[in-house]
C-alpha cells in the first residue's frame, strides 16, 4: 500500500500568476501545493506594495490599506479551503490529486496490494466482494481458488497485516461447488465454445481443462452431489470412503476453510507468524441465509450487503479518515449498487445458470444422510467457525462454546450440543467479527456464524452415533 503522507509544500509547484490566485474557484488549480504557492505569491505582492518606492499609491493610504485587506483575505481563505487529496497509484507510481481528478483518471487505484490480502473462498460470495472493491478502485492482494503461498508468507512475516475471508456454510459451499463445476466444465460432444469466459457466461462457454474432474462428477457420482457426500461417511466401506476423500480434493472451488486458514491453526506454521510484522486484523464476511422478520429469508442479502459495503469504508478509513472515506465513496460515479450485469457476473450462481440452461426439474437438496456425512467430514471447518464467533473459546464455560439446536429434526429444541472450538490457534481467529467498527455489524457477523453451526448441530454431535443412526432417530 502507498503510505499516505501530505505532499511537500513546494514540490512540483508551477507558480501560478497573480490573476490565477484571485480567479473564481472553477478556474483554480485545486492541487494542494499550488494552493500554497498562491498564498506565498500573495504575500510577496503585499510585500512589494508596502515597500514600493511610490508607497502609498497616489498618496491614498485608505485605498492602499483596502487593497491589502483584500489580498490578506484572499490568501487566508484560499489557503484554508478544505481540498481533500487522495493518492492515485498507477503501477509503481503514485501522485496526489483531488477526488474528482482521481475518478477522472481511469487507471487510478487505492493501492492496498501489499498490506491487505483477500482469501476468496470459492462459492461463498467472493465474486461480489471483488466486484465491489473493483468498483471503488480499491486494489488488494487476492488468492483464488486456493490460498497462494506467497500471500501466506506476507501475512506471516509482513508487509500484509489485514486478512479478509468470505465465510459460507461448508455444506452449502460443497453443493454449490459440485453444481457449478458440472455447469462450467465441458461435457463430451459439448457444443459450447471453450475459453476463459465460462464463469461469466457458461451458457455459451465451457472449460475443457479439467476432463478428469468432469468425468468423475458425471460417471462416478452420476452428477449427484448426494452420492459423493454419502460416500464420505464413516458408514461407507473403507475403499469407498478413501476414494471419495480423494475425489473431493479434485472438486474445484471446494477447498475447505480449514485449509485456507491452516497457517493460523497448524502449530508449526503458527511459529512463522510474526507478532509485530504479521497479521493484525481479520475481517470475516459472512454469507448465511437466515429467516427474516417476515419469514421470507431476505436477511441473507441484507447482512451480506452491509458487510460488503462497509469493507470499502474500513479500508479507505485506515488510509485516511472515516469522514474522508465516506467522501471518496460518495464522489465515485460507480458508488451506487452493482449493476444488474455486474451482479450476474459476480454471483456465479449454479442454481440460476442451471435454470437458464435446462428445462429439467429444480435441483434436489441433499438427503439427510448426505448432509450428515458431509457436515462430519467438514467438522474442522465448523469448529473453526465456532472459534471465529469469539469470546474465550478455549473455556467451555463460555456461552459461545456451544450451540443450541433449533428447527425440525433436532433431538430437543432446548438441547445443547457442544461444537468444540479449535484450541491452540492464533488469537486473531477469535477476533474475526471484532474489526467491523460497530456492535451492530459485529453481531451481524456473529449471528451468521452461529446460524451456520446451529443448522448442522444435530449432525455434528458425535455422541449420537453414526450418521445412519442420527438420521433414523431424528426423522
Amino acid at each position: 500500500m502507498v503510505e499516505v503522507q501530505p505532499p511537500s509544500k513546494m514540490q512540483n509547484c508551477n507558480m501560478p500568476g497573480y490573476s490565477l490566485c484571485l480567479s473564481p474557484p472553477s478556474h483554480r488549480s485545486w492541487h494542494g501545493c499550488k494552493r500554497l504557492c498562491c498564498s506565498f505569491l500573495l504575500t510577496l505582492v503585499g510585500y512589494h506594495i508596502y515597500f514600493h518606492p511610490t508607497y502609498p499609491p497616489n498618496g491614498n493610504i485608505v485605498q492602499h490599506d483596502a487593497l491589502m485587506q483584500r489580498l490578506s483575505s484572499a490568501s487566508t481563505s484560499f489557503y484554508d479551503a478544505p481540498i481533500p487529496l487522495v493518492s492515485c497509484s498507477i503501477g509503481t507510481q503514485s501522485s496526489w490529486m483531488s477526488i474528482p481528478d482521481f475518478y477522472n483518471k481511469s487507471a487510478c487505484k487505492h493501492d492496498f496490494d501489499d498490506s491487505v490480502i483477500f482469501f476468496h473462498v470459492g462459492k461463498g460470495g467472493g465474486g461480489t466482494v471483488s466486484q465491489k472493491l473493483e468498483n471503488n478502485r480499491i486494489k488488494i492482494g487476492t488468492s483464488h481458488p486456493d490460498p497462494h503461498q506467497s500471500q501466506i508468507v506476507k501475512l506471516q512475516k509482513g508487509p500484509a497485516k489485514t486478512l479478509i475471508v468470505n465465510i459460507r456454510d461448508p455444506v452449502d459451499r460443497f453443493v454449490s461447488a459440485f453444481r457449478w463445476r458440472q455447469i462450467v466444465l465441458c461435457k463430451p460432444h459439448d457444443k459450447r465454445l471453450t475459453g476463459g469466459a465460462q464463469w461469466r457466461n457458461p451458457s455459451k462457454f465451457c472449460s475443457n481443462k479439467y476432463r478428469k474432474e468432469e468425468q468423475m462428477l458425471r460417471e462416478t457420482y452420476q452428477s449427484d452431489p448426494n452420492l459423493l457426500a454419502e460416500a464420505l461417511c464413516e458408514d461407507s466401506s473403507p475403499l469407498h470412503s478413501t476414494n471419495a476423500t480423494k475425489d473431493f480434493s479434485y472438486l474445484g472451488h471446494s477447498t475447505p476453510l480449514s485449509k485456507w486458514l491452516k497457517f493460523l491453526t497448524d502449530p508449526e506454521m503458527l511459529d512463522e507468524v510474526s507478532p509485530t510484522d504479521g497479521i493484525q486484523k481479520f475481517y470475516a464476511i459472512t454469507l448465511e441465509k437466515q429467516q427474516g422478520a417476515n419469514g421470507d429469508g431476505n436477511e441473507e442479502q441484507l447482512h451480506f450487503k452491509q458487510l460488503v459495503e462497509e469493507l470499502s469504508l474500513q479500508l479507505l478509513g485506515s488510509a485516511y479518515t472515516r469522514e474522508k472515506a465516506i467522501n471518496i465513496i460518495e464522489q465515485n460515479p460507480l458508488s451506487q449498487d452493482l449493476t444488474t450485469e455486474q451482479k450476474r457476473e459476480a454471483e456465479h450462481s449454479s442454481a440460476r445458470f442451471h435454470s437458464e440452461m435446462t428445462t429439467t426439474a429444480p435441483l434436489p437438496a441433499l438427503s439427510p444422510l448426505g448432509e450428515c456425512c458431509l457436515a462430519r467430514y467438514l467438522r474442522e471447518d465448523y469448529q473453526l467457525i465456532q472459534t471465529m464467533i469469539g469470546g474465550n473459546n478455549e473455556n467451555n464455560d463460555d456461552t459461545t462454546s456451544s450451540t443450541t439446536m433449533r428447527g425440525a429434526g433436532s433431538v430437543s429444541s432446548s438441547a445443547v450440543v457442544e461444537v468444540e472450538p479449535l484450541v491452540g490457534v492464533h488469537p486473531i481467529i477469535r477476533e474475526a467479527c471484532d474489526f467491523w467498527g460497530s456492535e451492530e455489524r459485529r453481531e451481524i457477523c456473529q449471528s451468521d456464524l452461529r446460524s451456520m453451526i446451529s443448522r448442522r448441530a444435530r449432525y455434528l454431535d458425535l455422541s449420537m452415533g453414526s450418521c445412519s443412526k442420527v438420521v433414523v432417530s431424528t426423522h
